[in-house]
């Protein structure tokens, strides 16, 4: 990620926020990625955007991450990330590869979550 572009980091008990905006303003490219605290040491991302299209693929959603995963390893109650890629107007098959490439993978009943809780989509990251 370029060091001209705007990265904030902001964390609270139950939540992370971050943001990145293109160094050319708002208009020109911008992102958010949310992770909110669901149970005992398991957090979900609840949100991961980056528009327009043409900004995706240049490692600003991996830098996002990264920064989250320092966020959630700072604060010590997460153990584990859950997400179920989808929504928005991307492509699926594209958000999957996304997550699995930075470490993500589909849960195994070892891993001890409810299976109504998990729907086909999910994958985790554990640990952080």
């Amino acid at each position: 990620m370029s060091p001209r572009r705007i990265l904030q980091v902001n964390a609270a008990l139950e939540s992370v926020c971050i943001y990145w905006q293109h160094p050319k303003g708002f208009f020109k490219g911008r992102g958010s990625l949310e992770a909110n605290w669901l149970s005992d040491t398991t957090w979900w991302v609840a949100r991961a955007v980056i528009n327009p299209a043409d900004q995706r693929g240049r490692g600003i959603g991996t830098a996002m991450l990264k920064a989250l995963f320092k966020a959630l390893r700072e604060n010590e109650t997460c153990k584990r990330l859950v997400v179920c890629p989808g929504g928005y107007d991307s492509n699926t098959k594209d958000q999957f590869h996304f997550y699995e490439k930075n470490g993500f993978r589909h849960p195994v009943p070892a891993d001890g979550l409810p299976e109504e809780y998990v729907p086909k989509s999910t994958l985790i990251k554990d640990p952080i």
